[in-house]
């Protein structure tokens, strides 16, 4: 069409967003495993957590301590989408659907 939904400035807008959110990376914690984004890996690359844990006699979320959920994962749980791994989480799930006509 001679028509685009975007203009050039905001389609530079679009793109530099996209640029942006390719640059976020989720960072792992070498000790208690914690993946997220920023959540400011230094030294050996543990979080502010893992860095504030003195570990009398280990760190409190370490391999060690047993708390590292590193069992196998059974393969009927593998491969599930995000949606289905909250529906089976041991958290309560709330899931609202709307219909809409269009």
């Amino acid at each position: 069409p001679n028509d685009p939904a975007l203009r050039p400035p905001e389609k530079d807008l679009v793109n530099n967003f996209r640029a942006a959110l390719a640059n976020i990376k989720l960072e792992t914690c070498s000790t208690c495993f914690e993946c997220a984004f920023d959540i400011s890996l230094k030294g050996g690359r543990e979080c502010g957590r893992c860095r504030a844990d003195k570990g009398d006699p280990v760190k409190k979320w370490s391999v060690e301590n047993k708390v590292h959920p590193s069992h196998e994962v059974p393969a009927c749980l593998k491969g599930l989408t995000e949606i289905e791994e909250m529906l089976i989480a041991r958290v309560k799930p709330i899931m609202q659907i709307r219909y809409t006509k269009g």
